[in-house]
């Protein structure tokens, strides 16, 4: 069975264990490449769904392997519970944050929880 990796972008990014390449000004992006390059989620068949706050500017993230949602109006932790809870499958999901509140959400949903220094060992 092939899993469904949903990451809370700003938690990761802003975690002192990531460190984007100096060369990429834009942190949103480094993630991306970040996670193209290191393939923290395992296998290729499985999906990444990263989620961030807001609005996603001028930033264009097209035609990634993966898919990246920009919350809009509301909150990254509220997308990812509305997620969760949809979920027909809860068992394939994974979610990676350090949010405690999102974590125990999954966790009650039958969800897999990773916090960022259980996800970047990975690598």
């Amino acid at each position: 069975m092939s899993l469904h990796y949903i990451i809370d972008g700003y938690n990761l990014i802003k975690h002192r264990s990531f460190a984007p390449s100096a060369n990429i000004h834009d942190p949103r992006f480094a993630l991306v490449q970040f996670l193209r390059r290191e393939k923290p989620c395992g296998s290729l068949k499985n999906k990444v769904t990263i989620v961030f706050d807001g609005y996603s500017g001028d930033l264009s993230l097209r035609g990634l392997e993966f898919e990246v949602i920009f919350s809009c109006e509301t909150s990254a932790d509220e997308r990812i519970k509305k997620m969760v809870e949809s979920e027909p499958l809860p068992k394939s999901l994974v979610v990676v944050s350090d949010d405690r509140q999102i974590r125990d959400f999954a966790k009650l949903c039958g969800v897999v929880s990773l916090g960022i220094d259980e996800f970047l060992p990975i690598l």
